[in-house]
């Protein structure tokens, strides 16, 4: 039973995960599958925060009016949950108007 709750340690590790990415993202034939379920795992909000957080423009605000300084471990423990629940509903500073041709532009 440890050798496989290990594997799976492993499995989900965001370095193991992104590193598995890249490497089908050379195959153009390859077919991704369920990658919604990589923003289920708590430690790729970490990574991610990790690779933002000193870089200039860290500080610009997102789609829905936040910053990286307002990300919590709340925040990512009730994204996870609305995405797990599939109640996630993203909040836009700025309305989209659609086309007929089907293009998105902000206002």
């Amino acid at each position: 039973m440890q050798i496989t709750e290990n594997v799976r340690d492993i499995m989900r590790s965001p370095e193991y995960v992104l590193n598995s990415l890249t490497e089908h993202s050379e195959n153009l034939n390859y077919k991704f599958e369920r990658l919604y379920r990589i923003f289920f795992n708590e430690e790729m909000y970490y990574v991610a925060y990790q690779r933002i957080y000193a870089k200039p423009g860290n500080m610009t605000a997102g789609a829905d009016g936040k910053t990286i300084d307002q990300m919590s471990l709340n925040r990512i423990e009730q994204l996870i949950t609305s995405l797990k629940d599939e109640s996630y509903q993203p909040q836009l500073e700025k309305p989209l108007n659609f086309d007929p041709f089907g293009h998105a532009e902000l206002s």
